[in-house]
C-alpha cells in the first residue's frame, strides 16, 4: 500500500469506516445460479476475477449470479452476485449453493428432526427440496458474500409502509371533538348564509375530522353545537355545492372551475381560511 492510499485509509477510519484494501481475485463465472429448482449451470469458465479484501476470501471461492425469485424474501434478486465458498462447514440456516448431479440451485439449508436434509426457499410461492439417496453426487458451498444488483423495494410493499406512516401522521394530528366545536363557534359568526357553511365541511374533510360526502353528520353536528345559529344548513343544499373544484380540498379550488364566483366565491374561501386556522 503506497503512501497516498494509507493517507486515505487513515481518512475513512477517522470518519468511524473500516476500508479494506481488494488485493485478492476471486474468480467470476458469467452463469446464472437458479433461486428455484436446480437447473444445468452448463460447461463454465471463470470470465475474470473480482478483487476483494484478502482477509474475507480464500482459494476456494468463486462469484456466481442469481436468477429467480425463490429467494426474494431473503433478499436475493435476480442480477445480485453472490460469493461462494466450498471449503466450510454447512449448518443449519446457512444459505447454499447445492450442485446436484450437476445441477445447482441457491436455497436455505436445513436438517429436520429425523435428519432428512433440505434446501429451502424464502418465498410462499415456492416448495421446499429434500435431498435423497438416490441423488448420486451432492456439493454444496456456503454464501459467504451477498452483492446487491439495482436493490429496490416492490412498489405496491412501498406503497404499504407509507400508507400506514400517514394514517398514524392523521391520527396524531387530528383535533380533538372539542377543538372541533370550538372552531365551528369561533367562524359561525362569520357565516351569514346556510351554504356558506360548506367551507366549514370542507375543512373538516380535509382535516380527516369527516369523510367525504358526511353531510348528514356535519349537520347534526351543527345543530348541537351552535343550536341557536340563524342559517343552519340542510344536508341537500351543502351536497349540491360538492361540485367542480369545490368536491376538492380547499387548496385546489379556484374560481374559474366552482360553483360560485365573485364576492361569493371570496366569502367561501375566507370561511375556510378562518377555519384553517383556529382549528
Amino acid at each position: 500500500m503506497n503512501e497516498e492510499m494509507r493517507d486515505i485509509f487513515m481518512l475513512l477510519e477517522e470518519a468511524g469506516m473500516n476500508p479494506q484494501l481488494c488485493d485478492k481475485p476471486v474468480p467470476y463465472f458469467d452463469v446464472t445460479v437458479q433461486a428455484g429448482i436446480p437447473t444445468d449451470p452448463g460447461d463454465i469458465t471463470p470470465v475474470g476475477m473480482v478483487w476483494m479484501p484478502e482477509d474475507l476470501v480464500n482459494s476456494t471461492m468463486l462469484m456466481l449470479k442469481v436468477k429467480g425469485e425463490s429467494m426474494r424474501d431473503a433478499g436475493f434478486c435476480p442480477g445480485d452476485r453472490i460469493v461462494v465458498d466450498y471449503d466450510t462447514g454447512i449448518v443449519d440456516g446457512d444459505i447454499v449453493v447445492a450442485t446436484i448431479d450437476g445441477e445447482s440451485t441457491l436455497k436455505s439449508y436445513m436438517t429436520d428432526e429425523n435428519g432428512d436434509a433440505w434446501l429451502v426457499p424464502h418465498n410462499p410461492d415456492f416448495e421446499a427440496f429434500r435431498l435423497t439417496d438416490e441423488m448420486t453426487s451432492c456439493r454444496m458451498g456456503k454464501v459467504v458474500q451477498h452483492v446487491k444488483t439495482n436493490p429496490r423495494m416492490g412498489f405496491n410493499e412501498i406503497r404499504k409502509v407509507v400508507e400506514r406512516t400517514r394514517n398514524r401522521l392523521r391520527e396524531a394530528q387530528l383535533p380533538t371533538k372539542q377543538e372541533v366545536v370550538e372552531a365551528i363557534r369561533c367562524v359561525a359568526p362569520y357565516v351569514t348564509n346556510s351554504r356558506m357553511w360548506f367551507a366549514v365541511y370542507r375543512v373538516l374533510v380535509d382535516r380527516s375530522v369527516l369523510r367525504e360526502n358526511a353531510f348528514d353528520t356535519f349537520v347534526r353536528w351543527l345543530e348541537e353545537d351552535v343550536p341557536e345559529h340563524k342559517c343552519l344548513p340542510k344536508a341537500i343544499d351543502l351536497q349540491r355545492l360538492a361540485v367542480l373544484s369545490f368536491s376538492k380540498p380547499v387548496k385546489y379550488w379556484n374560481e374559474l372551475n366552482a360553483p360560485v364566483s365573485g364576492k361569493r366565491f371570496r366569502n367561501y374561501c375566507d370561511i375556510a381560511r378562518r377555519m384553517q386556522e383556529v382549528l
